[in-house]
């Protein structure tokens, strides 16, 4: 028994030396893809530090985000990781984008997620948007309840994006004059790609203008 310790145990640090040694080469080769991105679009980027935690070797590290001003308004765009119970945890692309709305407003569009604490303790109400494509793959609410109707009334073009786009469980959230866009990657294993996540802000930015036309 002694010597199966004396073979395991150093095998063990082994293992963890080499896993630590290709996580930071991915880590590093997939931050100065982003950084490329961030500085091509003329954000500022916010590299993730390298971090292990040692838990059934699971091997881990904080995600980098961009930040600054894309189209004459306020953004953030990077992934997040939430918790899913207690063992599992989620990868998602999060859009964060400044909008003008003095009066207030909110709307919540979510697909295979659960809207935010802020909207649900809104009271906002269900409604029907009268948009075949986003009622149909949306759980919608808004204050007030008419907001979502005439926003893809006036502006149904945004609406077929938003009912046609080709992406997992995601959330659209408007409130305080800030629209957050979280989407699940296909793959849990994948951040995405670049191209994709410009696909993704360009979109926010273009249902905050058409919210910002809509009165």
């Amino acid at each position: 028994m002694e010597n199966y310790y004396l073979i395991a145990i150093p095998l063990a640090i082994l293992y963890l030396l080499v896993m630590s040694f290709f996580v930071r080469k991915w880590n590093k080769r997939n931050s100065s893809k982003w950084e490329d991105f961030a500085n091509q679009i003329g954000l500022n980027y916010r590299p993730g530090k390298y971090s292990v935690k040692v838990d059934f070797v699971d091997f881990s590290s904080t995600l980098p985000y961009m930040e600054g001003t894309y189209r004459g308004r306020p953004v953030r765009l990077g992934f997040v990781i939430e918790k899913k119970g207690r063992q599992a945890r989620g990868y998602y692309l999060r859009v964060d984008a400044g909008v003008v709305d003095p009066s207030g407003r909110l709307l919540g569009l979510v697909t295979g997620r659960k809207f935010s604490d802020t909207v649900k303790n809104s009271n906002a109400p269900d409604v029907k948007t009268g948009h075949r494509g986003i009622d149909k793959r949306f759980k919608v609410k808004a204050i007030p309840d008419h907001f979502a109707g005439q926003l893809f009334s006036q502006n149904s073009v945004i609406g077929d994006r938003l009912a046609e786009a080709k992406v997992n469980n995601n959330s659209i959230e408007m409130f305080g004059n800030m629209i957050y866009y979280v989407e699940e990657p296909k793959s849990s294993r994948s951040f995405g790609k670049p191209e994709d996540a410009l696909i993704r802000l360009n979109l926010v930015c273009d249902l905050a203008e058409a919210i910002e036309q809509t009165r």
